[in-house]
């Protein structure tokens, strides 16, 4: 939210006190400024480090209202002020903004197809981390002096113009997840001479409305290539099918 934006313990007290009605009354009034010094204090709330149980009992409704907010007549800012929470606080599904997506302004768009699909992408996202740590291991079997971790890159498709953009990176070392150490990403590097990573990377695309996924590997000149998956099953039955080359 834009640093300009304040809050005060009269906010606060708002939410504690008055609960989901003072909080409907302010979020659906006419008054910009103060809704959105509303949604500034909410964030505070809904950060599980400081005041989490305060709405606990009414999340559900506030949930409900911030998804509205995004297809009613807000301005915009407000609306991305409502989609932050909404994508940093919480945890799909979002009946509202599905039902609503083509009422959403061309320019949230993208977010809020990421907020839509979080719980969704999650779950593939562990599919292909398991599928991930198999071909890592049948590697390593076959090359074990030259493979003791490997990078895994989580592209996204959430740019205007639906190109990949990097989301997530960590290490996989002997099949466990680290986070304690950066990528590398464009820092100098050594390569061999056809430019490949010294170090083993995998990269993967879940692309959930065409039910594909994409997954890329570089280890070395020899061991290098692109496998796809179709994403099979609804929501919270997922699978993965067997990879394509």
């Amino acid at each position: 939210m834009s640093s300009f934006i304040t809050y005060s313990e009269e906010e606060k007290k708002l939410v504690r006190e008055g609960g989901i009605d003072a909080i409907r009354e302010i979020l659906t009034g006419s008054d910009t400024d103060k809704k959105r010094s509303l949604l500034f204090c909410l964030e505070w709330f809904m950060d599980s480090y400081y005041g989490q149980p305060d709405i606990e009992p009414y999340k559900a409704e506030l949930i409900e209202l911030l998804e509205t907010m995004i297809i009613t007549g807000n301005p915009i800012e407000v609306k991305e002020d409502a989609l932050l929470l909404l994508s940093d606080y919480c945890w799909g599904p979002f009946p509202i903004l599905e039902k609503h997506f083509d009422e959403v302004e061309a320019q949230l768009k993208p977010n809020v197809r990421y907020a839509i699909n979080m719980h969704r992408e999650a779950q593939i996202e562990n599919l292909l981390i398991d599928e991930i740590r198999r071909l890592w291991s049948e590697h390593r079997l076959a090359h074990p002096e030259v493979f003791n971790h490997v990078w895994v890159l989580f592209d996204r498709n959430t740019d205007t113009d639906g190109k990949p953009v990097l989301e997530t990176v960590f290490l996989l070392e002997n099949g466990e997840i680290r986070h304690d150490r950066l990528y590398p990403g464009k820092a100098p590097k050594k390569e061999n001479k056809d430019g490949f990573f010294s170090e083993p990377e995998f990269r993967f695309n879940i692309l959930l409305d065409e039910k594909k996924a994409v997954l890329t590997y570089t280890f070395s000149k020899a061991l290098s290539g692109v496998l796809y998956y179709d994403i099979l099953g609804e929501e919270d039955h997922y699978s993965l099918s067997a990879p394509k080359d």
